[in-house]
């Protein structure tokens, strides 16, 4: 890296992926499930893009304690660009959470 170049970090918090996707909806209307997990997205593109060394995620990750699998696949998908753009990323469960990531995404933080 350049001299006096410092690479930073990016947070978020409060995704709940998983929230009113196809198979979890809540209420008649307009889903948002795909718009959040559309955020995470454009957090991860934003922490490529200004080359973060680390990507905090404060709390509420998913919106259940067990996670649907179109849930964990777009979180995975996610971590996985973060992490093939050399960024570490660190979760801090919530109460969404349970204080518990799901296993199949422990290999991935």
């Amino acid at each position: 890296l350049p001299v006096g170049y410092a690479r930073t970090g990016v947070g978020d918090a409060d995704l709940h992926i998983g929230a009113d996707l196809p198979l979890r909806r809540r209420r008649p209307g307009r889903r948002r499930g795909d718009d959040l997990i559309d955020s995470f997205n454009r957090v991860i593109d934003r922490a490529i893009e200004l080359d973060a060394r680390m990507l905090l995620h404060c709390g509420d990750l998913f919106d259940m304690p067990r996670p649907h699998i179109g849930a964990l696949n777009a979180a995975g998908d996610a971590l996985l660009r973060a992490a093939g753009g050399g960024i570490e990323v660190v979760v801090i469960p919530s109460n969404h959470e349970r204080c518990a990531i799901p296993a199949t995404l422990q290999m991935l933080i």
